[in-house]
């Protein structure tokens, strides 16, 4: 640990978890030294900035924390290649984001903002409600592996045209889970899907057959 100028103490990122045990002096101020680590976006890193896209530097983070972009209202695409986990409140307020592409990433804890138009996260394992905000202008949603978090719910996607789940692998469809997308797909079947909930494809115009060998609660 560095003393800085006016009696703040400086810690490097892999001491921050452990500020709580400087009890002794707990009336100093901590900083975490972001200067040279370009592996996360820290909390406030980038709020009400100007930028209209993931500075250069950052883009290879591996995680976001929460409030890291907070207000920043000039991005529109965000790219994160190497990004693995994407705190709660990392974009709030940034409301024109319109596509996130985001392929290694295997969690997101925060709900799309409303213009978000594409959703490319194929390794995605661990999510929250992350559509409740943009169910009305989604159209293309790529989420390749397994979701163990079931909060996924695409109704009112009225002009969500492209879909792609774990199909062959999912097991259950939630009350109205598609309820309302008018322009969506399906696959002809469903294999291991044994049970739909209520309304699950309601107002579903596009759905013309579909095989569910499994079912046993409808």
């Amino acid at each position: 640990m560095t003393q800085a100028s006016g009696g703040i103490y400086v810690l490097p990122q892999h001491l921050s978890a452990y500020q709580s045990a400087w009890s002794s002096i707990a009336s100093k101020i901590f900083a975490m030294d972001t200067s040279n680590n370009n592996d996360y976006v820290f909390q406030g890193e980038f709020v009400e900035s100007d930028i209209n896209e993931v500075p250069a530097g950052k883009r290879d983070a591996i995680e976001i924390f929460d409030g890291a972009f907070e207000s920043c209202q000039n991005l529109s695409i965000v790219s994160l290649p190497n990004c693995i986990r994407i705190n709660s409140s990392a974009f709030i307020n940034c409301d024109n984001i319109t596509e996130f592409s985001l392929p290694q990433c295997l969690s997101l804890s925060f709900g799309l903002p409303s213009l978000t138009k594409k959703l490319y996260a194929p390794k995605l394992k661990y999510t929250d409600d992350i559509f409740s905000l943009c169910y009305s202008n989604l159209e293309s949603v790529t989420i390749d592996l397994p979701i163990y978090s079931m909060a996924l719910d695409f109704r009112s996607c009225k002009k969500l045209t492209y879909l792609s789940l774990p199909w062959e692998s999912l097991s259950a469809i939630n009350y109205g889970m598609f309820n309302g997308c008018e322009l969506l797909s399906f696959p002809d079947s469903l294999p291991e899907v044994s049970q739909i909930g209520s309304y699950a494809f309601f107002k579903c115009y596009n759905l013309r057959q579909l095989s569910l060998p499994k079912v046993v609660d409808i």
